[in-house]
């Protein structure tokens, strides 16, 4: 299938408006078929082909998020530009919300996790920890993301007991009851 929709893709005209939406579509399934079977350099292509030619917002944040996951493996230096490409064009779209915001800051952080620059990382997560309302009892998914990565920066940069703390307010070690040992 992969192949399939690949060779098909050039015959549709690029330019024409009525098949807009759907070579975005294919051009983003094919990304996400090519990231999960690690294939990241065609994926890559795919999803930087897809946000050249997004219809809208929604399309185009999921684009950045493509470009920012996928190419944080294979370069780095050239997703976190991305990532500041993307946040820098979220800052300038009023739906932007604080949610979203902060997925972009968390995957930045995580980037620049990968580029080894660990201090910069830490305050980047962090700032995507705030952005989702702190460290507070409420968690949800992108909260357990961002304080996991900000634990993992923090104990890279040298601060475990902060690694700790965020750990905790993931739920990490959090248990409802206690079990006793066997007689």
């Amino acid at each position: 299938i992969i192949t399939d929709v690949d060779s098909g893709l050039p015959a549709l005209p690029a330019g024409a408006a009525s098949v807009a939406q759907g070579r975005f579509l294919a051009l983003m399934a094919l990304g996400s078929l090519r990231e999960r079977a690690l294939d990241y350099e065609a994926a890559l292509e795919r999803y930087r082909a897809a946000e050249a030619i997004a219809p809208s917002p929604a399309p185009k944040v999921r684009a950045f998020r493509g470009l920012i996951a996928t190419g944080m493996f294979i370069d780095p230096a050239r997703a976190l530009a991305d990532a500041d490409r993307a946040l820098a064009w979220l800052a300038s779209q009023p739906d932007a919300t604080k949610s979203l915001l902060s997925q972009f800051s968390t995957l930045r952080g995580r980037t620049l996790l990968n580029l080894g620059r660990f201090d910069e990382s830490r305050k980047e997560l962090r700032a995507g920890v705030d952005a989702l309302g702190g460290l507070t009892l409420r968690v949800d998914v992108p909260d357990l993301a961002a304080r996991s990565d900000m634990a993992i920066a923090a104990l890279l940069s040298g601060y475990p007991d902060e690694a700790r703390k965020y750990l905790a307010y993931t739920g990490a070690g959090h248990q409802e009851s206690t079990f006793f040992d066997g007689a």
